[in-house]
């Protein structure tokens, strides 16, 4: 449902566009990457970022975090920079506080399906934070986001049921780099339990995961992830998935809107994977935006849906030096500590083969 204004509705007269930040990279074509776990040890999967700008650093992380600090109610506002193109447009811009969702138990506004992409992508997070600034520009990031999306591309995908009509359902999420370390399929995973709150916050150590400081204390949803056919090589899995909205813009009707949020997935391998060389498991912990997906002709989202298993989904890579892929990735792709590509593993010298992966669907 259209969120209610508190903003002043602002006429505006033609303008030239507003630069927008850019980087040095431009999209590549979609790639895959595959997750695998490191031998003895369980393993933080490092997050895969996108080709033609850098390679995202990996980290260690585990999917269970503490129970969120409630006194954590951080307040931010947005200043982004309209870009409006017709003569007289009427618009609407709202940052996170000054959305009013309503009630948000009986609100449909996180249903549907959505296109998510990591905050660390350079080619995002450059524009999400330019330097030299300290706020958000919430409609910039959103605009190339759109670009991305259209390609497409896209870090994961997920649908959330529609809580209009129940208090709690069950969504689903999907990526090729949350994948089976034996088929190489994605996993079929469920969004569990999920459920609209007044307020949500996150860890220190979830914070952590953001660019800048994530907004707290606003309305969103929460739930919990699980593989739904975990087979016979899978012990446990276990995870939580939080979203909020963080901007709306109402351009003659038209509504444009940014989430946030967080992901953690952890995956514990029994003793068959483990005799295959699979490690003990692979946990996975990533902030995120997200922008309802695309539609089809029929006006149809495109995507997952609600308990569907189907995977589509891709992480396009964009190389950075500090990027160092090791051999949890499979073989063919491990970097040495250079982090040019060219490690014991690789099956040549050719950085952008190893480091493109063909677009795949399931």
């Amino acid at each position: 449902m259209a969120p209610k204004s508190s903003a002043q509705k602002r006429q505006t007269k033609k303008t030239s566009q507003p630069a927008t930040a850019t980087t040095n990279t431009t999209a590549s074509s979609s790639g895959n990457k595959r997750t695998r776990a490191n031998s003895g040890a369980e393993t933080s999967a490092k997050e895969h970022a996108s080709k033609r700008g850098r390679k995202e650093s990996t980290k260690d992380t585990a999917a269970e975090d503490p129970q969120p600090d409630q006194s954590a109610k951080n307040t931010r506002t947005s200043v982004a920079n309209s870009d409006i193109t017709d003569d007289v447009t009427n618009v609407d811009e709202l940052s996170p506080h000054d959305i009013d969702d309503g009630d948000v138990r009986r609100s449909s506004i996180f249903s549907g399906k959505f296109d998510i992409y990591v905050v660390e992508l350079p080619f995002l997070s450059s524009v999400y934070l330019p330097k030299g600034t300290s706020q958000p520009q919430y409609e910039n990031l959103y605009k190339t986001i759109l670009k991305y999306q259209a390609k497409p591309d896209f870090t994961a995908q997920c649908a959330i049921p529609d809580l209009s009509r129940q208090t709690s359902g069950s969504g689903s999420l999907s990526s090729v780099c949350f994948a089976d370390p034996f088929s190489d399929e994605p996993y079929d995973i469920a969004i569990e339990n999920v459920e609209s709150v007044d307020k949500v916050s996150y860890t220190a150590i979830q914070q952590g995961k953001f660019i800048g400081t994530p907004t707290t204390g606003i309305p969103g949803v929460l739930g919990n992830l699980s593989l739904r056919d975990s087979g016979c090589g899978i012990q446990s899995s276990k995870g939580e998935f939080r979203m909020t909205r963080v901007w709306t813009k109402n351009d003659n009707g038209k509504l444009s809107e940014l989430f946030e949020g967080i992901l953690s997935l952890r995956v514990n391998y029994g003793s068959l994977y483990q005799r295959k060389g699979h490690g003990t498991g692979m946990a996975v912990s990533v902030a995120f935006w997200a922008v309802r997906a695309r539609k089809d002709a029929a006006g149809k989202e495109i995507g997952l849906d609600c308990g569907e298993e189907s995977s589509f989904g891709h992480w396009v890579d964009y190389g950075n030096e500090s990027f160092q892929m090791r051999n949890s990735y499979g073989g063919g792709y491990d970097s040495d500590d250079g982090g040019d590509g060219d490690g014991d593993s690789d099956d040549d010298s050719n950085d952008s083969e190893d480091y493109h992966y063909k677009h795949r669907g399931y």
